[in-house]
């Protein structure tokens, strides 16, 4: 195996005799692929992984984003069976022309014949919607990569760039169980790190857009990624965060008659209701009639069609059941058959970048519009409903 430092080539007896550290650098390795379950993980993949989710180190991620990004590796299809099919027929072709004394340039013909099937059946595989027909059903295995995580925080200390979602279940079944020390360290690791706040002057004015997100790990999210600036847009949780700038913000946005709301949340029954909670709690902007709420998603009608990956949860069924009439009505017979089978979607399904690009061009469909709520043509919100003042979503999400 090799150390990811300085990448020599370090056998199980090295690793053993070095109590576990590289032979040359002598630094420690965090995962001993012999020791491990039916999983094998190496630093140097572990490693890739993070540079994958974090575009080189270069944008903030949460931990289930990056759950999202080691289940993807292992549900990606074999294209290799194209290969092997159109080996077959180049095999299958050499056998009968040596049988039958076939002449040379026909074998070759033959040859170049089946590497093009090859390549063709290939393509097929890789390109058609046959695989996109059964998107992966992710295994609820967030405790093993949890624990990858934690050891990696023990071993090289703090991840750089990591959001870490201290609400989530799994995450707080470890604490509880209270792991070693690792969930600890965790824990402490999460409360220094420090949200990134708006700028004293912006206090001064108001916002014409606010996305407002399930979580607060999406929320801190899209602040750490600046994404607030970049856009010209307020970021803020339905659970009040950042809990500092929460009532300052909330100030400022009450200031704009003409102000554009986003809702941002997971495709699963209990998180649908965001959009119509923004619209009717007096909390937000029920007394402010002239803020407009987008839904922009997330709908399985936006991703069923896709090979983005889905979840299952025995607790959707019941959520469905307690789902208010008016936003029951808003969905698909094949959206409540989705939510029926125990499925639904996340929005840290998606990477950093393919989620702050998705965002960005939802709320440009709304931005670059001239055209009234109750008007809107299909290609900005397709869905075209319109709920008190809010709008549904659009089919496809970015």
């Amino acid at each position: 195996m090799k150390c990811s430092k300085c990448k020599a080539d370090n056998k199980l007896k090295d690793r053993r005799d070095n109590d576990g550290k590289c032979s040359q650098c002598r630094q420690r390795f965090v995962f001993e692929p012999t020791s491990m379950g039916p999983v094998k993980l190496t630093d140097i993949a572990y490693e890739g992984f993070i540079d994958r989710v974090s575009a080189s180190c270069t944008l903030k991620f949460t931990e289930k984003q990056l759950y999202y990004k080691i289940i993807k590796a292992k549900e990606k299809p074999a294209n290799t069976v194209g290969c092997l099919v159109g080996l077959g027929v180049v095999l299958a072709f050499g056998c009968f022309s040596s049988s039958t004394g076939s002449h040379p340039g026909l074998i070759f013909l033959g040859i170049l014949a089946g590497a093009f099937a090859a390549w063709a059946i290939w393509f097929a595989l890789s390109k058609t919607d046959l695989k996109k027909s059964f998107p992966p059903v992710a295994a609820t295995d967030e405790q093993t990569a949890a624990g990858w995580l934690l050891h990696w925080c023990e071993v090289r200390g703090p991840l750089p760039g990591l959001i870490i979602d201290a609400t989530n279940s799994e995450y707080q079944k470890q604490i509880k169980s209270g792991i070693d020390q690792k969930a600890l360290l965790l824990e402490s690791l999460s409360r220094d790190q420090r949200p990134v706040e708006y700028p004293a002057e912006l206090t001064q004015y108001s916002f014409d857009r606010v996305v407002v997100t399930e979580s607060q790990v999406i929320a801190e999210f899209l602040i750490g990624n600046n994404f607030h600036f970049e856009n010209n847009c307020a970021v803020l949780s339905i659970d009040g965060y950042p809990q500092k700038l929460f009532t300052t913000v909330m100030e400022m946005l009450r200031k704009n008659d003409q102000l554009k709301v986003f809702a941002l949340h997971d495709a699963r029954p209990k998180s649908l209701d965001l959009a119509h909670y923004l619209r009717t709690s007096p909390d937000w902007f029920l007394n402010q009639p002239g803020a407009t709420v987008y839904d922009i998603g997330l709908y399985p009608r936006q991703l069923m069609k896709t090979a983005v990956t889905r979840r299952k949860d025995p607790t959707i069924v019941n959520e469905l059941t307690r789902l208010k009439p008016e936003i029951l009505a808003t969905l698909t017979a094949e959206e409540i058959r989705f939510f029926e089978k125990g499925l639904y979607y996340e929005v840290e399904v998606f990477s950093p970048q393919k989620l702050l690009r998705l965002i960005t061009v939802e709320i440009g469909k709304v931005r670059n519009s001239d055209t009234s709520i109750d008007s809107l043509s299909s290609d900005v919100l397709i869905a075209g409903s319109v709920i008190g003042s809010s709008t549904m979503p659009s089919d496809t999400f970015g």
